[in-house]
């Protein structure tokens, strides 16, 4: 009888705590298989939300300019910026071909600019947005995103040596109708989750970046095998500047995307910054 209920309460609180660590993790372990994720968005039909336009900050001034200075003085290695988060820890690689979006946000990290900020904007598949500054101190079901950043940067387009492939780092802008030069935003920022795209699909995508760049931007058959075998978002390819990748928490990126979110694409549940911190 004493082994019995020895074992049942052994068994009650295994229980309990798989159930308390479900309601912190439970997204996350779904996500941990970052290839697995990719496999089922891969079978989805190519739908109108593929068609639409992407403007990621919907009311940026652009007539303010942030000329910057040289932060990082070793163009022989990249600086590392790490996301502590709310789900876990996002290590970033800032890329030296793009020094004034890399020097840009080395300062932002340097100033504690991040540190609470929420991810604000969340798109299954696509990308996890994060930057205003508005978001610090937001009530619930609060609208995000249109905050009045008064700061642009000079585009650092390096397309087709970088691109938006699964993982990588990019600056949101207002749209082109407005911001011609496509500057980017100086505070917002994406992370590309992205999907595996077939021949058909990448044909119809290239049909769109023809349409939207007047047949400036081509994917060469390298860029395009690589969206067929990982993964990424190239619709924006050309018009976006990247400037860094993930180079560990990509579990974690995938993690926020996969969250239940309101119209306004904002999570239900809050995911927070909680300090960004430059590694070297």
């Amino acid at each position: 009888m004493r082994r019995f209920l020895c074992f049942t309460i052994w068994c009650w609180a295994c229980v309990f705590v798989a159930h308390a660590q479900s309601t912190y993790y439970a997204i996350e372990e779904i996500t941990l298989d970052a290839d697995t994720l990719l496999e089922e968005v891969d079978t989805l039909a190519w739908d109108d939300e593929w068609q639409t336009d992407t403007v990621l900050v919907d009311s940026a001034a652009v007539d303010s300019v942030w000329t910057g200075h040289r932060i990082w003085q070793n163009d022989s290695i990249r600086a590392r910026v790490r996301l502590h988060t709310t789900h876990g820890d996002i290590c970033l690689e800032l890329y030296n071909e793009t020094p004034l979006h890399r020097d840009n946000f080395l300062r932002l990290v340097e100033d504690g600019f991040y540190d609470g900020i929420l991810f604000h904007r969340v798109i299954r598949d696509f990308m996890i947005q994060a930057g205003d500054p508005a978001s610090k101190h937001v009530e619930p079901g609060q609208e995000l995103g249109e905050e009045d950043d008064s700061c642009t940067i000079e585009a650092e387009i390096r397309f087709p040596k970088i691109f938006h492939k699964r993982g990588v780092l990019a600056a949101a802008r207002e749209a082109d109708m407005v911001n011609p030069q496509r500057r980017s935003s100086c505070h917002q920022f994406y992370i590309v989750c992205g999907r595996r795209f077939n021949e058909k699909q990448l044909n119809m995508t290239q049909q769109r970046l023809d349409q939207n760049t007047h047949g400036t931007v081509t994917l060469p058959p390298e860029v395009r095998d690589y969206y067929k075998k990982v993964g990424g978002t190239p619709h924006l390819d050309g018009q976006y500047t990247v400037f860094g990748e993930v180079t560990e928490g990509m579990n974690i990126v995938l993690a926020i995307s996969y969250l239940d979110t309101d119209p306004d694409d904002r999570p239900f549940r809050d995911v927070r910054i909680l300090k960004a911190t430059v590694e070297q």
